[in-house]
């Protein structure tokens, strides 16, 4: 039986609404232990309508250079919490934030899966020792929306 280990909000993730990237990194930092940063964790933060945080789940815990982007538990965690976005995190040991050929494809199949659920991925960010990288500010930065 598969149990969900979501952490509420009012416990263990402060109350942000996510605007841009920015709004969630202080928040995902906190999440990720002085000691463990030797390994790359992913972990998912649920948000509400208003991409208000709901709470957050740890997804997985890998090696030095990879983690498993579990999809499943994923949207099992979003379904069960109401979440109508999420954002995912994982971290780089090596300091070096920017994506892989594994990152871009998990990202895409993450997104799909959530979508077909009515869930928005929000963002994904990869976070380094002192900088980050998400993946909806680089879309932004590539290809701008045009104003209707």
């Amino acid at each position: 039986m598969y149990e969900l280990r979501l952490q509420r909000k009012k416990s263990s993730i402060p109350d942000v609404v996510v605007k841009k990237s920015s709004d969630i990194v202080p928040v995902l930092r906190k999440l990720y232990p002085e000691g463990d940063l030797w390994r790359e964790t992913c972990r998912a933060v649920m948000l509400d309508a208003a991409h208000s945080t709901i709470g957050h789940y740890l997804v997985s815990t890998g090696s030095a250079d990879r983690v498993i982007v579990d999809v499943r538990g994923i949207c099992t965690a979003a379904v069960t919490s109401g979440a109508r976005a999420v954002v995912i995190c994982h971290n780089h040991p090596s300091g070096n934030p920017r994506p892989g050929i594994a990152d871009l494809e998990q990202t895409d199949r993450l997104r799909k899966a959530l979508a077909t659920l009515d869930i928005q991925l929000l963002d994904h960010i990869i976070l380094g020792e002192k900088t980050y990288f998400s993946f909806n500010d680089e879309m932004e930065t590539k290809y701008p929306k045009k104003a209707a």
